[in-house]
């Protein structure tokens, strides 16, 4: 009986089959290109969750931007798209710049005294720029006091010899002065009456002999 039962487990017992080095190969080709394939999903799924994490983000900071920060983008674009619209139409007045320096009208001259004298005060210096009128310096005016004295007692002089031709060419009786000249040159009214009434005789005789001829 204990040979019938060692026979029976021998039979329950079902010995495994031998793989072969090729059979062998192939199951561990197999198996790492599965562990491959599982670490690529897991690569790319995580690659997903990332994009999905990101693309929330984004989201999230496009609803938290506040109102007056896209009030300010919008002015933006329109002062871009205003000025892009002005340049087109707009006329520009053409700037050019060089160098370059103020010429007066005419040549700047020294002033100086014409005929020299004696230098009393000078009231500017040169190099100075001045005004019309403006007096620059003043000389002794002791001879040009005597020159201005005879100079204006000649043409008062000369003023009586016009006011007594003037009486002889109206023919008038008598020759008129002004104030002026009878007082600063009196000698020279005498002279000029006298000339005056000797020519008046002289052109009275002429006359009466004129008459006598035509008699």
């Amino acid at each position: 009986m204990a040979d019938d039962k060692q026979n029976k487990e021998n039979l329950g017992k079902i010995e495994p089959e031998k793989k072969t080095a090729e059979q062998i190969a192939a199951e561990k080709m197999a198996q790492a290109l599965q562990g491959q394939m599982q670490g690529e999903q897991g690569k790319q799924q995580k690659l997903r969750r990332n994009l999905l994490d990101r693309t929330g983000d984004i989201l999230t900071a496009d609803e938290e931007i506040p109102l007056s920060k896209h009030i300010q983008l919008f002015a933006i674009a329109a002062f871009f798209f205003s000025f892009i619209v002005w340049a087109s139409f707009a006329e520009l007045d053409e700037v050019t710049r060089g160098q370059g320096k103020v010429i007066p009208s005419k040549e700047v001259q020294i002033l100086q005294n014409l005929e020299g004298g004696i230098v009393e005060e000078i009231l500017t210096w040169e190099g100075e720029e001045v005004k019309e009128g403006q007096v620059l310096m003043r000389l002794r005016d002791v001879s040009a006091a005597s020159d201005f004295a005879s100079n204006k007692t000649r043409s008062l002089a000369l003023r009586a010899s016009i006011a007594r031709l003037e009486a002889e060419a109206e023919g008038d009786s008598s020759v008129t002065f002004s104030e002026e000249i009878i007082r600063e040159v009196p000698d020279s009214v005498e002279e000029e009456r006298r000339s005056f009434r000797a020519n008046k005789r002289r052109l009275e005789d002429q006359r009466q002999i004129l008459e006598s001829q035509l008699r």
